[in-house]
């Protein structure tokens, strides 16, 4: 099984959360287990704050990730501050 991107409409899905900085503190992600998630999170910037894996298939041995990253702007502190 090889590393995957993921895409929406042709766009890098990591480019698409990274547009989101300015917009949202917090940022969750349900992805397959042969996502490229270090790429990914070099091109959102933001903190991990959870990975937990689900299995799917024991038999198989396949699982999807849920993680949760915070984007770190004061741009975004302030709205939450006010």
């Amino acid at each position: 099984m090889g590393i995957i991107d993921m895409y929406l409409s042709g766009e890098s899905i990591g480019s698409v959360v990274a547009s989101l900085k300015h917009k949202t503190r917090y940022v969750a992600m349900k992805s397959p287990q042969n996502f490229d998630l270090s790429r990914f999170e070099r091109q959102i910037g933001a903190k991990r704050l959870v990975y937990k894996e689900f299995q799917i298939s024991k038999r198989k041995n396949t699982y999807w990730t849920f993680t949760l990253y915070e984007f770190e702007s004061k741009a975004c502190i302030v709205c939450f501050t006010e």
